[in-house]
């Protein structure tokens, strides 16, 4: 038998073991200007969504107009997506829109999350700004924010990764920020962020380079 279909089975057990495993995650928005506040649940009435595991609303929110969509969870329930756009002129002042999934099983080992992004307005420039982060909460809270993975304060940025120790079951939480009250002009601007945050097996590619080294040993001994 050849080392390749020795080593297949071995990477496939490594894969398993050391990514999350799967559970029933639990997919809600939260919608924010600071005194009230919208949840949107998946399969609710307020989710223009038809799919169980995405979750989308399109509508007003005190004086905003939003189009936000997340998930897709029953793709791959630890790859999270939040897509939102939102109008508002200077008098709407802030929103903070959230996305959450709870009930995901971390397995018992330390993940590494990378949490990456960015946007655009076009009242950049003219006082308009934006911020978001990504979250991993260990209490299970929904929008839990027990450990920062990456935060950042403007549109734009390559993003980063931290690496978090899980204990079980735990929550997943993407934030958006836009603040349109130092907007210099008047009517309303578009605002726009894609943020997403996925875990990173980085102990399987560790594995995955041992193995490679193996292989490569065997390769030189048989030359």
């Amino acid at each position: 038998m050849s080392l390749n279909k020795l080593l297949a089975p071995i990477a496939a057990a490594a894969a398993i073991t050391l990514l999350p495993m799967a559970s029933q995650a639990a997919l809600l928005i939260q919608i924010s200007n600071g005194t009230n506040t919208l949840t949107v649940a998946d399969g609710s009435g307020l989710d223009d969504a038809t799919d169980a595991g995405v979750v989308s609303y399109s509508g007003s929110f005190y004086g905003w107009s939003l189009a936000i969509g997340i998930g897709s969870a029953n793709i791959d329930p630890f790859d999270m997506h939040l897509s939102a756009i939102a109008y508002g002129d200077r008098t709407d002042g802030k929103l903070t829109i959230k996305v959450t999934q709870t009930d995901l099983a971390a397995g018992g080992d330390a993940i590494r999350f990378a949490t990456f992004g960015g946007g655009s307005s076009n009242g950049s420039g003219m006082g308009v700004t934006a911020s978001w982060a990504g979250y991993v909460d260990d209490n299970n809270a929904a929008f839990g924010e027990d450990s920062l993975i990456f935060s950042h304060n403007g549109f734009n940025s390559p993003g980063g990764s931290q690496s978090v120790a899980l204990n079980g079951t735990y929550s997943a939480t993407l934030v958006a920020m836009f603040d349109h009250s130092n907007y210099s002009r008047w009517g309303n601007v578009q605002s726009s962020l894609d943020l997403s945050m996925i875990p990173e097996p980085a102990s399987l590619g560790l594995l995955g380079l041992g193995l490679l080294g193996v292989a490569g040993t065997t390769r030189r001994r048989k030359g």
